[in-house]
């Protein structure tokens, strides 16, 4: 499956591709691997987590990450060993997801924004600001401080849609 579609298939059926924190996590997801190559949440956007993870681990192989071709932004745990190396995201691979023990109930909520002055919608800043706002309201409606609300991204990476 390619990087987009296992990134859609973890967020919808579990929580997120697989994000990896530490050696431990790293040499867990190779020992489940079984010597294949997987991708996980880790792309090239000044190269962040797919689930948002605050992380700066890395263990790239050697010469990685290299953007061969300047085409390859997603990355993926090798099979010949428990390094990461990067790929072409369209690419198909077997994939890891996780999912959080502590959720209690996913919600999906659709929202329509309407602005009176142009925008730009896909402006990480301006995402942050709307949600922020929704996670306000939210709250002020009952909804536990703890509660974790992110945007949903669709196949096409965007989180925002014109009708």
């Amino acid at each position: 499956m390619s990087w987009r579609l296992a990134q859609l298939y973890c967020r919808d059926n579990h929580t997120d591709l697989a994000s990896v924190t530490n050696l431990e996590e790293n040499q867990h997801l190779y020992e489940i691997s079984k010597n294949q190559p997987v991708w996980i949440g880790l792309f090239r956007d000044s190269w962040t987590w797919s689930d948002g993870a605050n992380s700066s681990f890395r263990l790239w192989y050697s010469g990685e990450p290299d953007n061969y071709g300047g085409i390859e932004n997603c990355s993926m745990i090798r099979h010949t060993e428990d390094l990461w190396g990067v790929n072409k995201c369209a690419n198909h691979y077997p994939f890891l997801c996780y999912k959080e023990l502590n959720v209690q109930n996913k919600s999906t909520m659709k929202v329509k924004l309407k602005f009176d002055s142009p925008i730009d919608m896909e402006d990480p800043v301006v995402q942050a600001a709307i949600l922020q706002q929704i996670h306000k309201q939210l709250q002020e409606r009952g909804l536990p401080s703890d509660t974790k609300v992110t945007w949903k991204k669709q196949i096409d990476g965007k989180v925002f849609h014109k009708e």
